[in-house]
């Protein structure tokens, strides 16, 4: 009884939960995607798509396409002619008086739209003489709590007056009727019949598909932003939600829900019977019922919405079925619960002590086995050495899993008959340990000699002979004050050490391991490395798709440091940032390329050259402002590279960076784009002429269709645009041949060229013909038509 207590107060606090409103959301949408219904045929939607505002050349457009655009739909006999485009403001005279005969000539057959404000106490109508003879409808829309429109009205009321939805006017919607409803997202929007506005305008259409039919005339473009998200697409164009709306209330699929109450009070009695039930029935009988009653759960509601536009909420009866089969279940195996909690004791203990593939004691009780030995002995001193198979990747490759195990096994069965080590312990995929009790010096060295002669072995795995070599580290714990802890970490990284170093035997002490004190030396060393000339570039050609011409350069930044040799660019950047030199070393990389450039010039190679700029440097709008002018003075063509993540930290800050670039004239890349979470928000409103894709976008092209399609529309956004789009990491030809086919523009990796000297990009060059323009062109390849 306390369980079923338990049970309907956790029932009441789900069915009040976003959860439970997620769950009921999710049915609804499968319930409508199963449930595919085509449209009813009575509705056109023109689309103000890119192709409209391509050929038009402007945005807003004068009122005199949407008055010829009227006049054509009016005669192919439209019905009535509904439009989602804001004609609040005025525009010229002659616009609006065309607009304005337009709709006097059709009175009472042209819809315009209302947008009423969040607190309904203000809205933007069409200006005033436009409003007289046509009829207005509110393009409003209420969003559910995850973001998603799910709900439509019929219509609002405001300042007393009922204003219709779009949809509901179109439909017939009684006066008055302000009753919400969920839209059938089951009626197939892609089967809408559509025309294109331009095709309107040329009156170029089949008039069967306008002949009295009611006309949606709405932005699909995705520059216009009129992008909403709903259950059956993320950003689903607003004249196809009032277009739906519209088909959910003429084919009588205006969804409504029964009220909350009656399905929790069901639910609480469901929960109650099924609990009782589960207290006396065997856990697989109980499974069956469990499946019948869930299956009716969800069967019933989907015959429900089928025949009558009812969407039943069961996310109560769901919960009470998850909760008494919890409960059965509990009660099922209660009754051997003392018996299974032994067993699984010892099997967790066994586990934990020894590894699974293998079935060898593993690194705990390794560390179990050296505590007991420390504490038994204090005085004494123990070897812990740990041994590494060379090339295990590769064997395992070419023997198997399964064999790969059974390696490991004879490898320490070997290991155990050399004498080294009484038990030979798992510590990782390729990694044994052991542990040896020494008594002197002289036993110790032994002890390592006979380590020494234990690591090359030939082993017959599968009837064949592999000669396998090994790598070893040694630590020893000599005094009581050492800890064991340590000494296994110690022996662990003494064997990383003669791995990397390609050494049979690493004592911890003897080998110079890689200093933690690094990153703070180099703190200091960054401009030091500068003045002391340890800095230069390479270049990176970027390849045109279409002329596999050379379209530019990459400049990448390398640091050949004194005591440390070559550092990677992503430790000293770090530093440099943190440090502050960032913005010296940028200057330094621009003066650098500058340079550079005039030299390729003189020996005839003209290409343009894009420098990175680091998150930090793009924010301080006077640095930027440093770099133009420098560019500039210089006569260079130097284009700015800047990475996603620097716009979404602080985009206010590094939009303003980059307009001083354009307004410098300087070329903008965004680069590493996908590698983040990319707004489409920010990348509109960026300057940017080139787009360059991470190469974790393009990385699955091959294979996947999904990601073809995802870079298809990244290609086709980015051009609309005005954006060229250079592919990063391209090391294939199927990769580069795919790349190619979707549209992209340019491609950058090893399968065109290396990171390389200036000299070397120089003789590379010559034997390419370099196109005449710059890196990034002033038009894009969308505005040319190729």
């Amino acid at each position: 009884m306390r369980g079923c207590l338990i049970g309907c107060l956790s029932l009441v606090v789900f069915s009040f939960s976003g959860a439970s409103v997620s769950l009921d959301n999710n049915l609804a949408s499968a319930r409508m995607n199963a449930l595919s219904l085509a449209p009813s045929g009575t509705v056109t939607i023109v689309t103000i798509d890119a192709e409209s505002i391509s050929k038009a050349g402007e945005w807003p457009w004068p009122r005199e396409r949407f008055a010829q655009a009227l006049d054509n739909l009016n005669a192919a006999g439209a019905g009535m002619i509904a439009l989602d485009v804001d004609f609040s403001a005025r525009s010229s005279p002659e616009g609006d008086a065309a607009l304005v005969q337009a709709v006097q000539d059709n009175a009472g057959w042209i819809a315009l739209p209302a947008f009423l404000q969040r607190d309904y106490r203000q809205s933007n109508t069409p200006f005033g003489e436009l409003a007289e003879n046509a009829v207005i409808a509110s393009v409003n829309v209420e969003l559910s709590r995850d973001g998603r429109l799910r709900k439509y009205r019929r219509g609002f009321v405001h300042e007393g007056k009922y204003i219709p939805t779009l949809g509901g006017l179109l439909a017939g919607a009684e006066p008055s009727d302000t009753r919400a409803f969920m839209i059938d997202y089951g009626i197939d929007a892609d089967q809408v019949d559509t025309i294109s506005f331009d095709d309107v305008l040329r009156n170029r259409f089949d008039p069967k598909l306008i002949a009295g039919r009611s006309v949606v005339i709405g932005a699909t473009a995705l520059e216009l932003g009129d992008l909403l998200s709903t259950p059956h697409s993320p950003a689903m164009p607003g004249v196809y939600v009032h277009a739906l709306g519209y088909e959910s209330l003429v084919q009588n699929r205006a969804l409504t829900s029964p009220s909350k109450l009656p399905m929790l009070i069901l639910g609480m009695a469901l929960l109650m019977i099924t609990s009782v039930v589960a207290r006396y029935t065997p856990l697989r009988q109980l499974f069956g019922i469990h499946v019948l009653v869930m299956s009716s759960v969800l069967v019933i509601p989907f015959i429900i919405q089928n025949f009558f536009p009812i969407s039943i909420n069961t996310s109560s009866l769901i919960f009470a079925l998850g909760w008494s089969s919890a409960a059965g279940i509990w009660n099922a195996f209660s009754r051997h619960k003392r018996a299974l909690l032994e067993q699984e004791s010892n099997y967790l203990t066994y586990m934990a002590e020894h590894d699974s593939e293998t079935g060898m004691p593993n690194r705990r009780s390794m560390l179990a086995a050296l505590t007991d030995l420390h504490r038994t002995d204090p005085e004494a001193s123990i070897l812990v050495v740990t041994f590494g198979i060379r090339r295990f990747g590769e064997l395992r490759g070419a023997i198997g899993y399964t064999n790969a195990k059974t390696l490991i096994r004879s490898a320490a069965e070997r290991l155990y008959e050399t004498g080294t080590g009484l038990t030979h312990y798992h510590l990782g995929a390729s990694v044994l340990g052991t542990l040896i009790r020494v008594g002197d010096q002289d036993s110790v060295d032994k002890c390592i000699d006979d380590v020494r002669s234990a690591l090359q072995h030939t082993i017959v795995v599968a009837g064949q002979s592999l000669h396998i070599e090994l790598s070893a580290g040694v630590a020893m714990i000599a005094s009581q004050t050492d800890d064991e802890e340590t000494a296994l970490s110690r022996a662990s990284l003494s064997l990383d050490h003669a791995r990397r170093t390609r050494r049979d035997l690493v004592r911890w002490g003897e080998a110079q391991f890689e200093d933690p004190q690094l990153r703070l030396a180099l703190l200091t060393e960054v401009n030091a490395g500068l003045d002391r000339d340890e800095f230069h570039l390479v270049y990176q050609p970027k390849i045109c798709t279409r002329s596999h011409e050379i379209v530019g350069v990459e400049a990448l930044m390398r640091w050949n440091h004194p005591a440390f040799g070559q550092i990677a660019p992503d430790s000293f950047i770090t530093v440099a940032e943190k440090t502050g030199a960032i913005d010296k070393l940028t200057l330094w990389a621009i003066k650098q390329a500058i340079r550079d450039q005039s030299t390729m010039r003189r020996m005839g190679v003209d290409a343009a050259i894009a420098v990175n700029m680091s998150a930090r440097s793009l924010l301080e709008i006077d640095f930027c402002r440093q770099l133009a002018e420098t560019i500039n003075q210089s006569g260079a063509t130097i284009a700015i590279e800047i990475t996603e993540t620097a716009v979404m930290e602080q985009p206010e800050l590094a939009i303003c960076s980059a307009n001083a670039f354009r307004d410098a004239g300087i070329k903008l890349a965004i680069d590493d784009y996908g590698a983040g979470q990319s707004s489409i928000a920010y990348l509109k409103r960026l300057p940017a002429d080139e787009l360059k894709l991470d190469r974790s976008m393009i990385s699955d092209v091959r294979d996947s269709q999904r990601d073809r399609m995802i870079l298809k529309s990244t290609f086709d956004l980015a051009h609309a645009l005005g954006m060229r789009v250079v592919c990063e990491g391209v090391e294939d030809e199927a990769t580069y041949d795919a790349l190619k086919a979707l549209g992209c523009d340019a491609i950058q990796g090893y399968l065109t060229g290396r990171p390389m000297a200036v000299d070397k990009l120089i003789a590379f060059s010559r034997s390419r013909r370099l196109p005449a323009n710059h890196l990034l062109p002033e038009h894009s390849l969308a505005e040319t038509g190729t």
